[in-house]
């Protein structure tokens, strides 16, 4: 049994890079090692959601390996804004953490969606609750129609894909967030299996066993590859959709990350067990998705059946 430490301060965290780095000496830990994790949530940047969405996924993962993890934060303030935030997005809840809200909660429909565990059984609620905040905040009709494909594509990927039976039983963790001064939405999914590399390698009928990791990140962003389990189209679709709406799309699994904003578009990057997709999404660049997406007319249907399913009712502030 061995004790060990992790300090995560997030005012020196500018990326999931930078953060991630401060997991590894965690992943290697067995069931009884101690692990204590000190987090200082009163950073001067932004505090974003999907930073502590990864905090969480990794104390999640590693809990559930038996190993011991005890939560601090440093310099807590109750009553801060940045904390009052983490606890509405429910980051405190989903690492154990109790703390005592003192603000009463109004309806996150819309504006973001809280920080929550996916399984099949929840898919399609969450990606209802993500497309609200894509329709409320008026993303063009054109990056909706290719959105409403591609975000179910990467839920299903992880139900799908990330554990090793390809039952369909993988989970996962998700949060979205719109920043109306910066036109930006926020969204990642992640989650703690087998990552790219093993589940593009052995599936029982892949035609890829014979691909290097870096080779299988770089790869799972071309048509029409796939581990036998789909069509392959799926993460092509997001980043060429991503990419003309000059938003960003990183995916990192293992020891690599593709990231579509970078001169390097696959690099060596800290460990990370598991995958997770991360998306920014500029909310007024208009697309032509015609040559990505063949089937318009059937799309249109489904994002005006959507439309008439969500409702737009008590959109009010966080607390």
């Amino acid at each position: 049994m061995s004790d060990s430490s992790i300090n995560i301060d997030l005012n020196n965290i500018t990326s999931h890079n930078e953060l991630i780095n401060h997991f590894n000496p965690g992943f290697s830990l067995k069931r009884g090692d101690n692990l204590s994790i000190y987090i200082n949530l009163n950073t001067f940047n932004q505090l974003y959601p999907d930073y502590l969405l990864l905090i969480s996924c990794f104390i999640n993962n590693i809990s559930s390996k038996g190993v011991n993890v005890t939560t601090k934060f440093l310099d807590f303030k109750h009553d801060s804004n940045r904390t009052k935030y983490a606890s509405r997005i429910n980051f405190f809840k989903s690492i154990g953490f109790d703390y005592e809200e003192n603000f009463n909660r109004n309806y996150s429909n819309g504006r973001f969606t809280e920080m929550i565990f996916f399984d099949k059984n929840n898919a399609t609620d969450i990606f209802n609750s993500i497309m609200s905040v894509l329709i409320r905040n008026s993303v063009n009709e054109n990056l909706l129609i290719g959105l409403d494909f591609c975000i179910w594509e990467i839920i299903d990927n992880t139900i799908n894909h990330s554990e090793s039976s390809f039952s369909y039983n993988g989970k996962g963790f998700v949060c979205a967030q719109f920043y109306p001064y910066r036109h930006e939405i926020r969204l990642i999914i992640a989650d703690s299996g087998i990552g790219i590399h093993k589940s593009l390698t052995t599936h029982p009928n892949t035609k890829y066993a014979n691909l290097s990791e870096e080779e299988a990140i770089r790869n799972s962003i071309q048509r029409g590859i796939t581990n036998s389990e789909g069509m392959g189209f799926g993460l092509w679709a997001t980043a060429e959709l991503i990419k003309k709406n000059n938003g960003r799309l990183i995916i990192h699994s293992g020891n690599y990350q593709l990231d579509t904003k970078s001169d390097e578009l696959v690099k060596k990057s800290p460990y990370w067990e598991g995958t997770y997709t991360f998306i920014t999404i500029n909310t007024l660049n208009k697309i032509d998705y015609s040559n990505v997406f063949n089937d318009v007319e059937t799309r249109i249907d489904l994002l005006n059946e959507k439309k008439e399913e969500i409702s737009y009712d008590n959109l009010d502030d966080l607390w």
